[in-house]
Formats: structure tokens, C-alpha cells, sequence
């Protein structure tokens, strides 16, 4: 679909980790952050492609 779709998925990875490190730091319940995880990934979609995909967070603990 697009030229760079690796980078783009790369950069998903490094927004998902940002958030998630960023919000452990915090002690935060596991629904904030599923929660600022999706509106990141979201924010970080539209201004790379111009779209709105559906993001689905599922977090799963070991």
C-alpha cells in the first residue's frame, strides 16, 4: 500500500513502546494504558497516512 510500510510499522512499534514505558513509570491501570496506547497509535496514523484506521488494543500479561 504504501512505499515506506516498513518504516511506518517500525515507528507503530517505537509509539507503542514510548507509551507503554512512559505510563509504567506511573503505576497506571492496565485500561489507561490500552487506552492512551490506542489514541497514540490512532494520532500517529492520521498524520502519517492521512487516515483513520480502527485500532485494537489487547494487552496480555504472562
Amino acid at each position: 500500500m504504501y512505499a515506506n510500510e516498513n518504516s511506518i510499522t517500525q515507528d507503530a512499534r517505537k509509539v507503542v513502546l514510548d507509551t507503554i514505558t512512559d505510563l509504567m513509570l506511573q503505576e497506571s491501570e492496565w485500561s489507561i494504558v490500552k487506552e492512551a496506547v490506542r489514541r497514540n497509535l490512532s494520532n500517529y496514523f492520521d498524520k502519517k497516512t492521512k487516515r483513520r484506521p480502527m485500532v485494537l488494543t489487547f494487552i496480555l500479561e504472562s
